[in-house]
């Protein structure tokens, strides 16, 4: 059986219950391994879209309200791939090293860091236009790609999130930068 089938017979079975969540056994080559990590990337991206695209066609307006830092795209689209990953994934993924050893911790540390990630994606809003009912709503995409930063953290490491976080982001970002600078 390839690694990508493995690696979605495991989240299915994840989701089902029948299995935990746990580190994989080394001795995947590179090559699979990035292979599985474009599979999770496109995984991601699926359930973004299906989330994400019915969420901003009803709260549009609110979506409108994203917050710029940076006044060049490009430098956000640098900082965004490169910095804001290393840095998310170092603080919302880089604990769970603490609590490897015990497996509830472990679960426990899991959804409190991804809630915690969703969470602080409300910054990138206006809070003075949107309304706190749909603060959940505005977030619920970074939920979804937090659950599955965490299983590639917990499943394959750290480095392994920063560049599945990095590659969403690059992905994410790129169309953006494009259309701003035109």
């Amino acid at each position: 059986m390839n690694n990508i089938t493995h690696e979605f017979r495991y989240l299915r079975s994840l989701l089902n219950g029948t299995k935990k969540l746990h580190k994989l056994k080394s001795g995947w080559k590179t090559s699979y391994l990035l292979r599985v990590l474009g599979a999770y990337l496109v995984l991601d991206l699926a359930l973004n879209l299906i989330i994400g695209y019915p969420l901003f066609t009803l709260l549009e307006d609110y979506y409108d309200t994203y917050t710029e830092v940076l006044e060049s795209p490009l430098e956000w689209l640098i900082i965004g791939v490169t910095i804001v990953p290393l840095i998310e994934e170092i603080i919302f993924r880089g604990p769970m090293t603490l609590a490897k050893k015990n497996i509830k911790a472990t679960q426990w540390l899991f959804w409190l860091l991804t809630i915690a990630f969703a969470l602080v994606h409300i910054t990138n809003y206006d809070f003075d236009i949107i309304p706190i009912w749909a603060y959940p709503l505005m977030v619920l995409p970074q939920f979804i790609t937090g659950i599955l930063l965490g299983v590639v953290r917990i499943r394959f490491g750290l480095r392994y999130s920063i560049i599945l976080h990095s590659a969403f982001n690059f992905v994410l970002l790129v169309p953006d930068t494009i259309w701003n600078q035109s």
